[in-house]
């Protein structure tokens, strides 16, 4: 709950404070910035090849994303063609009525996803990937340094308030059930 309250907000017109090169309002602080919610897939299915399934955590996983950014007023979902991205952000896509646009897949694809999300006019995105995909979309979004998560990180949000220019402002969540570190299915 206490996540969805600081979502909310952050996403509220005026709610940052003043950019040091501009007034209240300017482009980083104004109703024109769109909100990018990024999350790594939830627990997989260990030991199920190169697309597992996500892991009965990783369902309630999904369930709690659903839950926390379903009232964000999302109107469009990016996830890469995977099972366990693609069931991370399911829950929510058919709760909303919504398809799930393939993001690119691999590191190598970071600046196709960046570029495909600042052309996007959607107000609300959520998009789905990888430990080694959503951080470094975070960097490019915002200027910020992440490194790869580790590969039993699951619980981490980005939410990202991007500008028609310019960085966008970052806040970073744990969402649902801490992240365990033993293998799931």
């Amino acid at each position: 709950m206490r996540v969805l309250l600081y979502l909310l907000l952050f996403l509220m017109v005026g709610c940052f404070p003043a950019s040091p090169d501009g007034p209240e309002g300017s482009a980083t602080n104004g109703a024109d910035a769109r909100t990018i919610v990024l999350v790594r897939h939830a627990e997989k299915c260990e030991m199920q090849g190169d697309d597992p399934e996500l892991s009965p955590d990783g369902q309630a996983r999904a369930a709690d994303l659903a839950r926390v950014v379903g009232r964000l007023g999302v109107d469009r979902i990016y996830s890469t063609p995977f099972k366990r991205t693609l069931d991370t952000v399911r829950p929510l896509a058919d709760s909303l009525g919504l398809s799930i646009v393939d993001a690119p897949v691999g590191a190598g694809n970071v600046e196709a996803l960046r570029d495909m999300l600042r052309a996007d006019a959607s107000q609300v995105i959520l998009v789905s990937g990888h430990s080694n995909t959503i951080p470094h979309v975070v960097n490019w979004l915002t200027g910020s340094s992440f490194s790869d998560l580790d590969e039993y990180d699951y619980d981490r949000m980005y939410v990202v308030r991007l500008p028609q220019e310019g960085p966008g402002e970052l806040l970073e969540f744990q969402y649902g059930a801490p992240s365990s570190r033993t293998p799931g299915c």
